[in-house]
């Protein structure tokens, strides 16, 4: 039994937004809101991130198979 499960629901029971500050230990951190997450919509590259990282792993995966 998932405990994290039982708390979405008793969250979601009560209608309450789960949110958390993240305050950058230094000036290039840059943190971008996610789908779904307050105030963020997605954007700023999120995707374009994700799309580097997938071709980065194919990449790192097809170079250990030779």
């Amino acid at each position: 039994m998932s405990i994290s499960r039982d708390f979405d629901a008793y969250v979601a029971e009560r209608g309450i937004e789960i949110s958390a500050e993240v305050v950058p230990e230094n000036e290039c951190q840059v943190f971008v809101p996610l789908p779904g997450q307050l105030g963020g919509d997605g954007g700023g590259g999120v995707e374009k991130r994700g799309s580097d990282l997938d071709r980065t792993v194919v990449f790192v995966d097809s170079l250990l198979r030779e």
